[in-house]
């Protein structure tokens, strides 16, 4: 995979979820590449164990509890008039690209 992002000049990477990033920043890591200098990296979920590592990782953090509220308004036939939109929380692992 990396040698795939290297090989298409890719600066960024969109991760399915959070714990499927921590696995790439490692590689790229592994490969040379520094993150976010060569390549950002950004989740989706917030996961909670995901917090502490470095560099932070940028993610989209959906409002879950909202969401279900939504849900359960709409069964009960009261839907609410918006639905929460998620936060892009930043961290260390998104920036400007140094080439």
């Amino acid at each position: 995979l990396v040698e795939r992002l290297r090989a298409a000049d890719v600066t960024a990477v969109f991760c399915h979820n959070d714990p499927d990033a921590l696995p790439l920043l490692r590689r790229l890591r592994a490969a040379g590449l520094a993150v976010p200098e060569d390549v950002s990296v950004i989740g989706v979920d917030r996961s909670p164990i995901l917090v502490d590592i470095d560099p932070s990782l940028t993610s989209v953090a959906y409002p879950y509890a909202g969401l279900a509220e939504q849900v359960a308004s709409t069964l009960a036939g009261r839907p609410l008039a918006d639905l929460p939109a998620p936060q892009v929380e930043l961290g260390t692992s998104t920036g400007k690209p140094s080439r």
